[in-house]
């Protein structure tokens, strides 16, 4: 069995020591529906509906907002931590956005470590 490690938001197989990115996870075009998908995150877990209350909030750029290659996988999906003022004011925490796997089945690659942790 292939063991995974993430170390410093990088995510290992500790199998063959080569560092797993986002293209070996994800088909190609996984980066504008993530786009979307990463919104829609931020916008729950805030408890607002619409992007502007979410500027309201302190956030900025959600437009331009993209996947970043900062990301942990766990059984359950994926986490992206964006850096602490990126796309928040500064006084906020470094936002966190986790999809669970049954949002980005589609956007999967087959046998990749993502859909073996989803159990596709």
């Amino acid at each position: 069995a292939t063991s995974y490690q993430a170390y410093r938001n990088y995510v290992f197989n500790l199998n063959t020591g080569s560092q797993v990115t986002e293209n070996d996870i994800f088909n190609a075009g996984y980066d504008t529906a993530l786009q979307s998908l990463i919104v829609a995150s931020l916008l729950e877990q805030n408890g607002v509906k619409t992007v502007e209350e979410l500027e309201d909030l302190g956030f900025f750029g959600m437009q331009e907002i993209m996947p970043n290659r900062n990301f942990l996988l766990n059984k359950e999906g994926i986490t992206y931590t964006f850096n602490k003022g990126e796309y928040s004011a500064y006084q906020l925490e470094a936002p966190e956005v986790f999809i669970p796997y049954k949002t980005i089945r589609s956007l999967l690659r087959d046998n990749s470590i993502a859909s073996k942790l989803a159990d596709l």
